[in-house]
């Protein structure tokens, strides 16, 4: 059930999003293989405010030093 209602979910913001921007797309992607977002994701749910990265967060780091290897 709750697989059905993340698929229309989906669909849904699909549509919204396709009226206004041309290249937009909605992609499932497995966490592991996406970790550097996954990361970012839970560390954006720490802050109440608006912000803008500009160096490479401590909870990243090491994850894009393997990466790069």
């Amino acid at each position: 059930m709750m697989l059905q209602n993340l698929e229309a979910l989906f669909i849904i913001v699909g549509t919204l999003f396709g009226l206004y921007y041309e290249n937009f797309s909605v992609e499932f992607v497995q966490r592991q293989a996406n970790e550097v977002a996954h990361e970012l994701a839970k560390a954006a749910t720490l802050s109440a405010s608006f912000q803008i990265l500009v160096n490479i967060l401590d909870c990243i780091e090491h994850i894009l030093s393997n990466e790069m290897l």
